[in-house]
């Protein structure tokens, strides 16, 4: 048993199939309705449907690849919104990037990366200090 999948619909198809099902929900269903209810209206209350835009992932991927590292918070559950993921479900094998043992300056610039995304100035300046003698007793004289 061999299933095809549909291709997805031509934007402009969409709006105008939009546009017409808008017009014929509000003259035939919305305009009578307030007229039964409410008697005939100068201005009626008009259906709207919303027209779905694509978002464009590699311009909002590349954004945040930027914007996250420089402390900008962003919520997840807006980014798997945007990208069309489910959140994942209580229990699920998650993918996630590997870890790698970080060392040296690299392991004190991802923690002070840590604090940026926290928002804490406190613990960036806790961070700071802690980090400050070690570095002067690590130059040479």
């Amino acid at each position: 048993m061999t299933t095809t999948a549909t291709p997805p619909v031509r934007g402009d198809i969409l709006a105008s199939d939009a546009r017409q099902l808008t017009a014929t929900l509000n003259r035939d269903l919305a305009r009578p309705f307030i007229d039964l209810n409410f008697g005939p209206q100068q201005r009626y209350t008009r259906i709207a449907l919303p027209i779905p835009q694509p978002a464009d992932t590699a311009a909002l991927s590349a954004a945040l690849e930027k914007l996250v590292p420089l402390g900008l918070p962003v919520q997840a559950s807006f980014v798997r919104d945007k990208l069309g993921i489910p959140d994942p479900q209580h229990g699920a094998l998650l993918l996630a990037a590997p870890t790698q043992p970080a060392s040296g300056s690299a392991a004190a610039a991802a923690t002070l990366n840590r604090a940026a995304v926290a928002g804490t100035l406190r613990a960036r300046n806790a961070l700071v200090a802690a980090c400050l003698p070690a570095r002067q007793a690590a130059s040479p004289p």
